[in-house]
């Protein structure tokens, strides 16, 4: 035989075990599953403009800017863009909601395996040392007609700020939130027709 590489692996065993060779079983594998991969992102509508030309290209225009869809915000208009306790202008005291929103702050956001319900935690980061501050884990469900951008589908009250939150990888209604005192929370929303927990809107 020649004088290549395989003129001089002689037996199968041999060609198995030529680290040359591995890399070519191995690729043989893989470049078919990731250019399948690349295909099936090709095709996905999420690269796509409203157009249909691919985000970044020759023809981008002002239309293939990402649209903001929902700004997500259960706390009380008043505190809704600041964390700075204000006395009421009126006169009259804060509401329930006003205290328990005051200095609570978005601090995590996961989505539902199903891809249909947004989980937000609410907790503080300015906390050092103790933290007597309560929490909040928010649900949207995104696929109704009408979100309410104000009202969560289901709001659970927890006794300590909520540091982060994770849906489970395949059960879209299971979610485990981490407070500021150590604690997990795991909720189960799935196919319940009230709020559950602590409190709920």
């Amino acid at each position: 035989g020649g004088g290549g590489f395989l003129g001089s692996v002689t037996s199968e065993n041999e060609l198995a075990k030529h680290p040359s060779q591995k890399l070519v079983n191995f690729l043989r594998t893989a470049v078919p599953r990731v250019t399948a991969c690349l295909a099936e992102n090709e095709r996905s509508a999420i690269f796509q403009t409203r157009s249909g030309v691919m985000a970044g290209g020759a023809h981008e225009s002002d239309e293939s800017k990402p649209e903001c869809v929902y700004v997500l915000d259960p706390r009380p208009v008043g505190n809704a863009s600041t964390n700075e306790s204000k006395p009421s202008t009126s006169g009259k005291t804060q509401s329930r909601d006003d205290k328990f929103w005051r200095h609570l702050v978005p601090t995590a956001v996961s989505w539902s395996s199903s891809g249909d319900s947004i989980f937000v935690s609410y907790g503080r980061f300015d906390t050092t040392g103790w933290c007597d501050s309560s929490g909040a884990l928010c649900v949207w469900n995104l696929r109704k007609q009408n979100v309410d951008s104000k009202k969560p589908d289901h709001v659970f009250e927890t006794d300590s700020a909520l540091q982060c939150v994770r849906c489970h990888p395949t059960k879209p209604g299971l979610v485990a939130a981490g407070s500021f005192d150590g604690e997990v929370y795991v909720w189960d929303v799935g196919g319940t027709g009230g709020t559950g927990g602590t409190g709920g809107t």
